[in-house]
């Protein structure tokens, strides 16, 4: 069976870690508390969450303590979701049908000089997040946001610890830019340094509330614009 996505054997029961990192005040978003618990309360789903210092932070600590507390046989994916994102009802089992090693749903940023972009790149080694229009079907992507992230057990046993790293440089030397790699850019970074291949499904959009709904605000948007 031809499983372009892929390079790890087939799973035939997925068994998932529902992940949601928290920053240090411990908030999650109505909307996606509703959507983590309907996740959580299906079969052969464990949901974990802890709140530390960042998100990052919390990313690592939760692969870390699944890994630690509960046996390899008893999960073969971690979906991370984060406490601002809201998939739709069926985003899991939709990314699950992808039979892919990492992949991710979309959702609108909204960055400063630049208006709204989508959380996914293209292939380009430039690492510039998409605009309108995405792509119809799923496609490889270079880099994502980890805001909706489906990833094989397999595949952090592969990068290891750790999985997600904030990368500083002097800013100003950098024209004020204090970042130089975004913890899920080194995520990605290592997946793909690693031969597995990132998918995006652009029909699983999520809301995102970064302070605002930024779904609903880009809609706005471009009815306006149109």
């Amino acid at each position: 069976m031809d499983r372009p996505y892929s390079k790890l054997e087939p799973v035939v029961i997925p068994r998932i870690f529902l992940a949601t990192p928290m920053h240090k005040d411990s908030r999650i978003h109505g909307e996606t508390a509703v959507y983590c618990s309907y996740v959580a309360n299906q079969r052969f789903t464990q949901w974990g969450y802890t709140s530390t210092i960042s998100p990052e932070m919390s990313r690592n600590t939760l692969i870390e303590d699944h890994t630690h507390n509960v046996k390899a046989d008893e999960w073969t994916h971690v979906y991370f979701i984060d406490t601002d994102v809201v998939p739709q009802q069926l985003c899991l089992e939709n990314l699950l049908a992808l039979d892919a090693d990492v992949c991710v749903g979309v959702y609108p940023l909204f960055l400063l000089n630049h208006g709204f972009k989508w959380s996914v790149t293209d292939m380009d080694r430039n690492l510039l997040l998409m605009s309108e229009p995405l792509p119809k079907e799923s496609f490889e992507t270079r880099s994502a946001g980890a805001g909706c992230l489906l990833v094989r057990r397999e595949v952090l046993e592969d990068i290891g610890w750790p999985y997600f790293k904030m990368i500083y440089q002097p800013k100003w030397e950098n024209n004020g830019n204090a970042i130089k790699s975004m913890e899920d850019m080194y995520f990605f970074d290592k997946v793909t340094e690693k031969g597995y291949k990132i998918i995006c499904d652009p029909k699983e959009i999520c809301k995102h509330y970064n302070s605002v709904d930024l779904l609903s605000a880009y809609r706005n948007a471009v009815h306006v614009l149109g």
